[in-house]
């Protein structure tokens, strides 16, 4: 992810307009919480993470029709002003095992990444322009980039742990997780009222 994030950083696939994220298996949905807490807040985190910035509005709805109260499928949208993000999540599609990815979608290229995998990023050379002639799409292939194999977690503990030791602020503080929070507690509640939220923070 920190890869990717330095290519959006670079300016490497333009302005970012689209992103869509896909968590799905086929699996019993858990007594204690649904999807939205349990799969959709690493994406929730992840686009802070990339546009360095908060949705303008939220929309979200869910479903519980496995378990009363556990919603075992979910669907997040959130409009940035000139981007969008969708989040799709559910414990009710039937993959081979699990099927995590990102696809991100710039003016001057787009990016895909398969979460299972974790050590490649797929870069579309595909953008489209508009000229005299009306709206042209141009695609010029697609480059594969090799990352190196890592544990996520165990990455963000080694680091959490040598802040500790040299007094360094954590790259996820406190502070991401709870505009994290705050932001799941604001989808659940558009999930509740079927309305689009305005997106409030709380946390400074």
């Amino acid at each position: 992810m920190n890869e990717l994030k330095d290519r959006i950083d670079r300016g490497e696939l333009g302005r970012i307009k689209y992103l869509n994220t896909n968590r799905f298996s086929f699996r019993a949905t858990r007594s204690t919480t649904g999807v939205l807490y349990s799969l959709a807040v690493h994406d929730v985190d992840i686009y802070q993470l990339l546009l360095k910035r908060q949705p303008k509005t939220i929309y979200c709805n869910m479903d519980d029709a496995i378990r009363e109260g556990i919603d075992d499928t979910a669907t997040l949208i959130f409009e940035y002003g000139d981007a969008t993000g969708v989040i799709n999540c559910s414990w009710q599609v039937p993959v081979f095992d699990k099927r995590r990815d990102l696809t991100v979608v710039g003016t001057e290229r787009a990016a895909y990444i398969d979460y299972v995998e974790n050590t490649v990023i797929d870069l579309y050379e595909t953008k489209m322009t508009r000229g005299p002639q009306g709206v042209r799409a141009s695609d010029d292939g697609v480059h594969r980039y090799e990352v190196p194999s890592a544990e996520p977690l165990r990455i963000e503990v080694e680091h959490f742990l040598d802040c500790c030791r040299t007094g360094n602020t954590p790259r996820a503080s406190g502070k991401v997780g709870a505009r994290t929070i705050e932001l799941l507690e604001q989808a659940q509640a558009s999930a509740e009222s079927n309305k689009t939220m305005t997106v409030s923070s709380y946390c400074a």
